[in-house]
């Protein structure tokens, strides 16, 4: 059997339940120079080696530049007691960076916490070789990790491959990289018992039983289990039962009373990594309420997009029917006329919502820069809350700068007075503008979906979005998009006309 030229950078899962990292050779003998500086005992130089790989390895794994989070029980199991100095000395020597980001817990209903997700995150600092890519020869460095870890890894590569394989995605890939491994392990356990349920005729003689340790009683997993089993599209007949009843008779909720019959196929189990994913197919069907903003807040909206394709409405699968682009941005013309906001010259803003309704904003800003279209949209979000454009620019991730930049180049050269307006909104408005703009998303989305209930129709809003059952897609009698639109232009477009 030929030898395998292996490269920098490649990932080996090997039979004996290791797994091989190759790092380049310019890399491992500055690893090298480094273990002999701080140690004598040849055991804690090979340490500070396997330290630096393991992130490298989980740094690939999540397919981002982005710091990703790694539990300290995997570095010990990695390098014993000394992975603590090991990490000080390779972000002393700018080999690593260590950021400091806990991830919100959270807590089951009765109160306990839940199986925590990580809070220190952890990226590789690559130079000269590393990054040109001109170096053949590499090194192997052999890590040995806990069975449960060399598990739960090709997983959450597989996952990320799949799902968040793209620019932009980053924030997508450190949330999977976050989970904790045995909670990954544990949601997998419960799938496959709910399977072995659904596929049996006698369902009161199975009992889950879960490999990893967990901090959830027993009573609360097979609560949990049976309120997904009836949620399945093929147990709909546990579905409407006294609950419905509570709704009809609730004149509160009786408009949203449908959104009792979501249900779900049984691939969205294979999609959940998490136990908040399963808790939130478990109360999928509870009736949603309107906040103070007038937006929708519901359990279909908390759905990652990778198990929502899998949601359904008596049997049939929801699909989006609308598609806004930028969606707050495009909003801003009516944002601006409803606190007052007046934006001069008259064709600037007549220029914007052409380019929002009718062209691509996203390429338009990255044109002629060598940033793809994709990664330029986390960039946004952040931007339509600025206050000040330097404090904006360098107050966030070293590796956004650049993408801020742009931005704020770009609103500046082509866009000045939106731009002076989004930046001077914090002083003149009392209220903050993201829930200034989802007050307007909801004036414009609530009544689009009120007309499609007046027709018989079940829409489900998802923020700026409409979902409705795919055998009532045909139905719609009216364009959606253009609907948003001329609810936009209603006011604006007459003034800017005689304007002109």
């Amino acid at each position: 059997m030929a030898k395998k030229n292996y490269k920098a950078n490649d990932i080996e899962y090997n039979k004996d339940g290791t797994i091989t990292l190759y790092i380049s050779e310019f890399t491992y003998s500055g690893l090298e120079k480094l273990g002999k500086q701080y140690f004598k005992d040849s055991r804690c130089r090979e340490g500070l080696v396997k330290t630096y790989a393991l992130i490298k390895l989980h740094q690939l794994i999540s397919m981002g530049n982005d710091a990703v989070a790694i539990h300290s029980s995997i570095f010990t199991k990695i390098s014993k007691r000394n992975y603590t100095k090991y990490l000080d000395i390779l972000q002393r020597e700018m080999m690593i960076n260590i950021i400091e980001s806990p991830i919100d817990n959270y807590k089951d209903k009765s109160g306990k916490n839940c199986i925590s997700q990580e809070k220190n995150r952890y990226e590789v600092l690559e130079f000269g070789y590393d990054i040109l890519g001109k170096q053949n020869k590499v090194f192997p460095v052999k890590l040995t990790i806990k069975d449960k870890d060399y598990k739960v890894l090709p997983i959450k590569s597989d996952y990320i491959k799949k799902h968040y394989d793209g620019a932009g995605l980053n924030e997508k890939r450190e949330y999977v990289m976050s989970i904790n491994n045995d909670e990954v392990l544990l949601v997998k356990d419960i799938v496959n018992h709910i399977k072995q349920i659904v596929n049996k005729s006698s369902k009161t003689h199975l009992t889950l039983k879960t490999t990893y340790s967990h901090h959830y009683s027993e009573s609360y997993l097979e609560d949990l289990i049976k309120e997904i089993v009836i949620r399945l599209d093929n147990n709909k007949e546990h579905i409407v039962g006294n609950n419905f009843d509570y709704i009809l008779d609730n004149k509160h909720n009786t408009r949203f009373g449908y959104y009792s019959e979501l249900g779900f196929s049984i691939e969205a189990l294979d999609e959940c990594m998490c136990l908040r994913d399963l808790r939130d197919l478990a109360s999928l069907n509870t009736i949603p309420e309107y906040g103070k903003d007038g937006k929708l807040y519901s359990v279909f909206s908390r759905i990652r997009r990778p198990i929502r394709k899998y949601i359904t409405f008596r049997g049939s699968p929801l699909v989006e029917v609308s598609d806004i682009s930028c969606a707050h941005f495009t909003m801003l013309p009516k944002i601006f006329e409803d606190y007052g906001i007046e934006i001069t010259p008259w064709w600037e803003l007549e220029s914007w919502i052409y380019l929002t309704q009718q062209g691509d904003l996203y390429s338009e800003v990255v044109k002629d820069t060598p940033i793809p279209r994709d990664a330029i949209k986390p960039t946004f979000q952040s931007f339509f809350s600025i206050k000040n454009e330097t404090s904006y620019i360098y107050g966030g991730k070293e590796k956004d700068c650049s993408n801020r930049l742009i931005l704020c180049r770009w609103f500046r050269n082509n866009y000045p007075n939106i731009y002076n307006a989004l930046l001077d909104w914090h002083n003149t408005q009392s209220i903050k503008i993201k829930r200034a703009a989802n007050r307007v998303e909801s004036d414009i989305i609530n009544p689009i979906c009120d007309d499609l209930r007046a027709l018989g129709l079940h829409p489900f809003r998802l923020h700026d979005a409409i979902y409705l059952p795919q055998n009532e897609v045909e139905q719609i009698p009216f364009d959606i998009n253009q609907r948003v639109y001329d609810y936009i232009n209603k006011r604006t477009k007459p003034m800017l006309s005689e304007s002109a």
